[in-house]
């Protein structure tokens, strides 16, 4: 809890510091409407110094230290929700749904599962002060949770047609949450799009595994409906997910050739394609490179923290952001920090 709070303060407080040193040009007018204009140091010290230097006065340097600040302090919310959901999974992944004989409800793992990521939602939610990054942690957040579900599948099978059903209602009631999650004041078209989009991959997945293998040919075209694709690499991925026997899988091939040729409109690829069949138990999440903010450009500020597709592959914590900054940066933090105090609290003569 501490971590999440003390990640949330970070970010309002280097968003308002960034606020501050950013020169009002720089801003789309939306923004600038909650901006004092007084308040903006660059603009401040041009108007001051001598008309040669002018041009030379940038804080730039420092805005992208808050950015930074802000990409890593998002990266902390995502791993601690994902420290918080790994117990779940991890019942996920150990289940044995290949011996599942009966569908009842969902699953208890998913109770938990739920719980944890509203705690995380309901510490942040009211802590975040500006939507935009609140949005973008729960673009983020919905990706992480579908990609650790989705690791947690392939660590679990053999699912068996039975199991691939439980896990169809597991799937429904997780999306149920993350729809609800963001509540009036944060959900978006575009999360709404990416929580379905994610959501539609994993249910064709799991209702390929669903259908029987017998008869062959009704497998297979369910396969081509469901999938798009004659690839014989993501087809060997479901029968490796149902659990399909050796000795069954080379006649399932060839009828499999023989029907998908008939088919040119079938893709070489789908989202099969990307799915990791032997994923790592490391943290999913990846470099904070892809949530950094571009300064070039006014719209850039925010929209470059943008939500990143579904991930079916583990990713290795060494991506992740350090904790601690080279001292050289804090030094410069504090310093520019310091300016911006003592300019709002000296009192004009």
């Amino acid at each position: 809890m501490n971590e999440l709070k003390n990640a949330c303060t970070l970010i309002n407080t280097a968003d308002y510091c960034h606020t501050t040193a950013l020169e009002v040009r720089r801003y789309n007018p939306n923004i600038v409407s909650r901006i004092n204009r007084e308040q903006q140091l660059e603009e401040n010290i041009r108007e001051k110094i001598n008309d040669e230097y002018k041009e030379k006065v940038s804080l730039q340097q420092e805005c992208e230290l808050f950015i930074n600040a802000i990409s890593a302090a998002i990266m902390v919310l995502l791993r601690e929700l994902e420290n918080a959901c790994d117990p779940a999974f991890t019942t996920m992944s150990r289940s044995a749904w290949g011996t599942v004989n009966l569908v009842s409800g969902q699953s208890v793992y998913v109770d938990d599962l739920i719980k944890a990521i509203e705690q995380v939602a309901e510490i942040v939610k009211p802590l975040i002060e500006h939507k935009r990054y609140m949005r973008n942690f729960l673009d983020k957040a919905s990706s992480v949770v579908f990609g650790k579900f989705t690791n947690a599948l392939v660590k679990s099978r053999p699912l068996k047609e039975i199991g691939a059903e439980q896990l169809l209602i597991d799937l429904g009631v997780l999306k149920s949450c993350l729809l609800r999650i963001p509540g009036e004041d944060h959900i978006t078209t575009n999360y709404t799009r990416n929580v379905t989009r994610n959501t539609t991959m994993l249910e064709a997945l799991l209702k390929v595994i669903v259908t029987p293998v017998d008869p062959a040919e009704g497998f297979i075209l369910n396969y081509t409906l469901l999938i798009g694709d004659q690839s014989f690499s993501n087809f060997q991925k479901i029968m490796d997910l149902k659990g399909t026997p050796k000795a069954e899988q080379n006649d399932l091939m060839d009828t499999f050739l023989t029907i998908t040729s008939t088919k040119p409109e079938l893709e070489s690829t789908s989202f099969l394609s990307s799915l990791d069949m032997d994923p790592t138990t490391t943290s999913h999440l990846g470099s904070p490179g892809g949530s950094r903010v571009n300064l070039a450009t006014g719209e850039g500020i925010l929209a470059a923290l943008s939500s990143p597709p579904l991930v079916m592959s583990g990713m290795d914590r060494s991506d992740m952001p350090s904790r601690a900054e080279p001292s050289s940066k804090f030094s410069d933090f504090r310093r520019f920090v310091s300016f911006a105090v003592r300019r709002d609290t000296v009192q004009p003569s």
